[in-house]
């Protein structure tokens, strides 16, 4: 469709076979587009997980975690973080952010914990 000096086109994949490179060209009254627009369609996925966790300032009862994020599967994603005490079915913290970045206080004293960090996006959980 041409909407004055813009050209558009909805496309939608059906299958696993209507991804890959979409190719556009243009012409007008001056000539032919010599090289095409080249767009890659990727079909969205699950996220990767966050990697190079970082744990820090540690304390008796808080710490900071700070990860990277990995991959989006081509959305939106947030970052859950669970912390449990070692041997626990439920987590004692349970936090959702925008980034892979927490702070995490009021942990008991010579208490064991195991940290959980994922990236989640509309397509799952990594």
């Amino acid at each position: 469709v041409v909407l004055g000096t813009e050209s558009v086109v909805n496309y939608t994949p059906m299958n696993e076979l209507d991804y890959g490179t979409l190719l556009c060209w243009s012409n007008n009254s001056i000539g032919v587009q010599d090289h095409p627009c080249v767009f890659q369609i990727v079909a969205a996925g699950k996220p990767d997980p966050p990697h190079n966790c970082r744990v820090f300032d540690v304390t008796i009862s808080s710490l900071q975690v700070t990860c990277l994020a990995g991959d989006d599967g081509g959305l939106m994603q947030k970052f859950m973080l669970q912390v449990y005490q070692i041997g626990a079915m439920s987590p004692v913290v349970e936090v959702t952010r925008s980034t892979p970045s927490y702070s995490v206080a009021n942990l008991r004293p010579a208490t064991a914990y195991k940290i959980i960090i994922a990236a989640i996006n509309e397509k799952g959980t990594s």
